[in-house]
């Protein structure tokens, strides 16, 4: 039988004639996402490796601080297990996020911060571990950003703050199922422009100064809302404004006179306004203090007891029910 030529082959087969034979075939290379590549959603893990190509959840990034440089604008960092994860400078408006993975640690360095923003987005701390180890001086330390979450975090071990929020625009903060102590102070805000704040079911414990609010001024609007929050012995003021208007709710001010400088108080207007309802204050020098036009107006429904002296610098207004 005579045999027949590759081309006749290919035309009777109804192949063009430069195709090729299917045993000559090459299989599609398989996509490898480019070095340094940008993501909307980046994995670490303490077993990860800070390399151009990590990210995806079977090749995690190690630190904090690489995966936030390679997620998108707007992306999220997860974390996949427990371990330490380093400080972090955020930049950019993101999400790091731990969905009960493990303890997932970001540690301050000495005399440094442990999560540091500056930026014009909202940024979401959720279900971290913020240790200072005794000797870091900040935890989170907002300087721009819109707008701020921090939940489900646990807070310890600063010289300073655990929290501060200090920046010159508009902006919104939350702080919400977190633990706070071992700190000089659990919560600074500074805002130069318009602050709305929300502090719900916090615990604050073992701390110089607990919450103390600066900011607002003439133009601006300030007000922060603490609801169900608890603070156990602070040795200076439970809370203190100096300006933002302050509503407390449902809320538990244990100070402790013994162990603090001589004037230990529980609630402070320092020409801020506070309104007090359901809130139970005990172990200050003052319970509530009133100063520099400072103003406080209560529920009526709060107890104050156990305090040298309840009321200090003025008198307790009447807070309307609702």
């Amino acid at each position: 039988m005579k045999r027949l030529s590759a081309a006749v082959l290919l035309s009777v087969l109804g192949l063009p004639a430069h195709a090729t034979p299917l045993a000559q075939a090459t299989p599609p290379a398989t996509a490898i996402p480019p070095a340094n590549s940008t993501a909307a959603r980046i994995w670490v893990s303490h077993r990860g490796n800070d390399s151009g190509f990590c990210g995806p959840a079977e090749a995690p990034c190690r630190s904090l601080q690489f995966a936030h440089d390679k997620v998108s604008n707007g992306g999220e960092v997860v974390v996949l297990d427990g371990g330490s994860y380093g400080a972090v400078q955020i930049t950019k408006p993101i999400s790091i996020v731990n969905e009960g993975a493990g303890v997932a640690t970001v540690g301050a360095p000495a005399g440094g911060t442990a999560v540091t923003i500056d930026t014009t987005g909202a940024v979401v701390l959720r279900g971290l571990h913020i240790d200072g180890g005794a000797n870091g001086s900040w935890g989170v330390y907002m300087k721009g950003g819109r707008s701020l979450e921090i939940s489900n975090c646990s807070i310890e071990k600063m010289v300073q703050s655990a929290v501060v929020v200090e920046v010159k625009n508009d902006v919104a903060f939350t702080i919400r199922d977190t633990d706070i102590s071992l700190s000089g102070s659990a919560l600074v805000t500074a805002a130069a422009a318009n602050m709305y704040g929300l502090i719900e079911r916090v615990n604050i414990a073992n701390t110089w100064s607990a919450v103390l609010l600066y900011g607002g001024g003439p133009g601006y609007v300030a007000n922060v809302t603490a609801r169900d929050v608890s603070i156990a012995h602070s040795q200076a003021d439970g809370f203190m404004t100096f300006g933002p208007e302050l509503f407390i709710f449902d809320s538990r001010v244990v100070v402790d006179h013994m162990a603090g400088a001589g004037n230990v108080i529980g609630v402070h207007a320092h020409g801020g306004k506070i309104h007090l309802a359901n809130t139970t204050i005990t172990g200050a020098d003052a319970g509530v203090s009133i100063e520099a036009g400072g103003v406080v107006d209560s529920a009526g429904d709060n107890v104050l007891v156990g305090n040298v002296k309840d009321v200090v610098g003025g008198t307790l207004g009447v807070l309307p029910k609702q």
